[in-house]
């Protein structure tokens, strides 16, 4: 998914569920895995810091 194709909220969503896809198949000292996770918990959080910084300029308009 595009970052451009997508709001917000269907980013979020879709990050989630590609985490808990790779959840599902996960095997214990996968360190494949381990390192897409952290992948996914950075995106994750770029994005929710975009969203609380949306909601701060929103609340200042």
């Amino acid at each position: 998914m595009n970052d451009n194709e997508a709001t917000i909220p269907q980013r979020i969503a879709h990050l989630d569920a590609m985490a808990s896809a790779a959840r599902l198949v996960a095997k214990p000292g996968d360190e494949r895995l381990a390192k897409q996770a952290v992948a996914l918990e950075g995106l994750l959080k770029g994005v929710l810091t975009k969203v609380e910084r949306l909601r701060r300029k929103g609340k200042q308009a």
